[in-house]
C-alpha cells in the first residue's frame, strides 16, 4: 500500500496539481433566549442559512446541473436532501450516469426516488445481525466525471441531508483536478471498490489495493478506510506530537490513541478541541434517551482535558438535529479532514474518506474558520 508523506513543503512544485475551494456552512440563526447568538439554530433558520449563492447547497446544485457531467457518483451514509435528490433525478433523465452509494441501514426513500429516475442504487456495508452492527458506510463525497479534461470531487464532513447542507457546522471541499491525476484515479478506484464492499471488508481491501496509485507527490493525499486505517492513525499520532499547533474539531470523540498523543505533547503548545454540545449533555444527563449513546465520549473528553487541551462546545439544537459536525485537525503546515470522527469506528473500522492537505493557503483558511467557530463555542462552565 501507499506510504503517506507527513509534511510536504507548502511551496512544492506540485502544490497546484489540484484546485481546492473550501466552503464552510455558515448557519444564520435567529437569537434564542439563553443560547449563544449564531450557534443555536432551529428548522426555522434553514432558509436563511441556505440563501447564500456561494454556499455549499447552491454550489453543489449548480455542479449537479452542469451539462458537462457524464457521470455522477454520490457516496454518503444517509441521503435525505430533496433538492439534491431532484437535481440528481433530472441529471439521470437527461442521460447522465448517476450512482448513489448509501449505508445498508440508512433510510432509503430519497435514494429510491432517484433510482426510479434511472440512477443505480447500491447499499454498502452489512446490516445489523443478532444485535451486532455490520460494516458502516460513512463516506461522504460526490464525484463528477465530465466531458472536459478535468473532473470534480466534492468531499464533506456532512451527509447529503437537510441539516448537513444548512444549519450544521460542516466543511465542504470542491477539488478540481485532471482526470489522469492520482487524486481522481484513486476516487474512481474507491467507487469501484465500495461496490465490491457488499461482499465485506476483505473484498473492499482486495479491490482497492489493485487500483490505488501513489499520490505522495500531490498537494492532497487521500486515505480510504478501513484499508488505510493504520496509515491514518500513525499520521494523526505523529502530527499531534510534532506540531506546535493542534486544533481539533469533531462531532464525536472517544479514540484513546488521540488522547495519548496529546498527553505526550509539551504543555506550552497550542492544543484546542471543539465538540458538539451533545457530548457535554451526555455527562450531565447520562441516563437520558437523547444522550446515553454519548457517555463514553464525555468520559474521554474529560481525559483529554487532563492532558492540557483547551475544550469548548458548540451549543446546537438537538430538536432540529443541528450539530457541530466538523471532523478535522489543523496542524502547523497541514490539515487532516474527512468523513470520520475521532472514534475507534471512525478511524479504524468504518468505510471513510480522509484527506491530508499540504497547502498553506488551505491551512490558513481552515485556521480562520476555526477561530470563528472557537469564538462561537462555549466553555463547559458557560453552558446552562
Amino acid at each position: 500500500m501507499r506510504c503517506v508523506i507527513l509534511f510536504l513543503l507548502s511551496f512544492s512544485p506540485f502544490a497546484l496539481a489540484q484546485e481546492i475551494e473550501l466552503k464552510f456552512t455558515q448557519p444564520v440563526c435567529k437569537e434564542y433566549p439563553g443560547k449563544p447568538a449564531g450557534a443555536f439554530c432551529t428548522r426555522e433558520d434553514v432558509a436563511s442559512s441556505t440563501a447564500d449563492e456561494g454556499g455549499p447547497l447552491k454550489s453543489l446544485l449548480r455542479e449537479v446541473q452542469d451539462r458537462q457531467n457524464t457521470k455522477i457518483t454520490m457516496a454518503t451514509m444517509t441521503f435525505s436532501h430533496k433538492a439534491v435528490g431532484e437535481a440528481l433525478c433530472q441529471a439521470a433523465q437527461r442521460g447522465v450516469e448517476v450512482q448513489v452509494l448509501i449505508d445498508a441501514e440508512a433510510e432509503a426513500a430519497t435514494a429510491k426516488s432517484v433510482e426510479a429516475c434511472g440512477a443505480e442504487l447500491t447499499l454498502i456495508g452489512a446490516k445489523e445481525k443478532e444485535g451486532q452492527r455490520g460494516d458502516l458506510h460513512h463516506n461522504k463525497f460526490m464525484l463528477f466525471e465530465r466531458k472536459s479534461s478535468k473532473d470534480l470531487l466534492v468531499f464533506a464532513t456532512a451527509n447529503f441531508s437537510n441539516p448537513g447542507l444548512s444549519i450544521n457546522f460542516e466543511t465542504w471541499g470542491f477539488v478540481t483536478a485532471e482526470k489522469q491525476s492520482a487524486f481522481m484515479k484513486n476516487h474512481r478506484c474507491l467507487v469501484d471498490s465500495l461496490i465490491n464492499a457488499s461482499s465485506g471488508r476483505r473484498a473492499f481491501r482486495a479491490a482497492l489495493e489493485k487500483c490505488m496509485v501513489d499520490d505522495s507527490h500531490e498537494s492532497i493525499q487521500s486515505l480510504f478506510l478501513p484499508t488505510e486505517s493504520k496509515n491514518l492513525v500513525q499520521l494523526v499520532e505523529q502530527s499531534i506530537a510534532g506540531s506546535q499547533r493542534v486544533w481539533m474539531a469533531s462531532n464525536r470523540f472517544s479514540f484513546s490513541p488521540v488522547i495519548e498523543a496529546f498527553a505526550g505533547r509539551a504543555q506550552n503548545r497550542d492544543s484546542r478541541a471543539i465538540f458538539d454540545d451533545d457530548l457535554f449533555w451526555a455527562e450531565k444527563l447520562p441516563n437520558s434517551d437523547q444522550y446515553s449513546g454519548n457517555v463514553l465520549d464525555a468520559q474521554r473528553i474529560n481525559e483529554l482535558a487532563k492532558t492540557g487541551v483547551s475544550i469548548r462546545y458548540t451549543q446546537t439544537s438537538f430538536e432540529a438535529a443541528q450539530k457541530m459536525h466538523n471532523k478535522f485537525l489543523i496542524l502547523d503546515e497541514m490539515v487532516i479532514v474527512g468523513a470520520g470522527n475521532f472514534t475507534s469506528g471512525g478511524m479504524t473500522q468504518n468505510f471513510e474518506n480522509f484527506y491530508v492537505i499540504n497547502d498553506q493557503n488551505v491551512v490558513d483558511e481552515f485556521a480562520s474558520y476555526y477561530e470563528q467557530l472557537w469564538d462561537l463555542s462555549s466553555l463547559k462552565r458557560e453552558i446552562k
